[in-house]
């Protein structure tokens, strides 16, 4: 009888440390501090800010675009051709995942400023969550967290639904 209850005790005990531990877990990293929040949005600023009006809004994306429109226009008649805008996807990933017969939307086989502009910018997107074009201190903060939590790459290789293929060294 003695034995039984040392290990019923035993039992409690142990479930008791590990229920207490798991309920220590957090999702994710803890809440930034006011003052590091700020020091990351002005960081983001001076990264996105292209407009110089200290925050970061679809104007920028705006600006970007522009300059690179601007670039990659080589003959300079306004419009980008399947050979211009080839390169697009080199200065902005956004541009990975459209491809000219989408992006050339009247089907006039150049794509217009107008069009080339309205691809929605993949980075900035993750920014502003709201979607009302201005990313403020704590959206930045936010999709910061979330960017932390990606699996990295060892943990993805433990998954057994992801493959990770190691490329060549060059």
């Amino acid at each position: 009888m003695r034995q039984s209850t040392l290990k019923l005790g035993a039992f409690i005990i142990i479930g008791l440390c590990v229920s207490g531990c798991a309920s220590n877990r957090r999702d994710g990293p803890p809440e930034l501090p006011p003052e590091r929040k700020q020091a990351l949005y002005d960081r983001l600023v001076t990264q996105w800010d292209y407009n110089q009006d200290d925050t970061i809004t679809c104007a920028d994306v705006t600006t970007v675009r522009t300059r690179l429109f601007d670039t990659l226009d080589t003959n300079k008649d306004g419009f980008l051709y399947p050979a211009e805008y080839r390169f697009a996807q080199f200065d902005d990933k956004s541009f990975l995942f459209f491809p000219f017969a989408k992006v050339d939307s009247d089907e006039s086989s150049s794509i217009s400023f107008t069009e080339f502009k309205d691809i929605p910018h993949s980075e900035f997107g993750g920014y502003d969550s709201n979607r009302d074009c201005i990313v403020t201190i704590d959206e930045a903060a936010a999709a910061l967290r979330r960017f932390s939590q990606r699996p990295s790459r060892d943990k993805q290789a433990d998954r057994k639904d992801v493959e990770v293929l190691d490329l060549p060294d060059y």
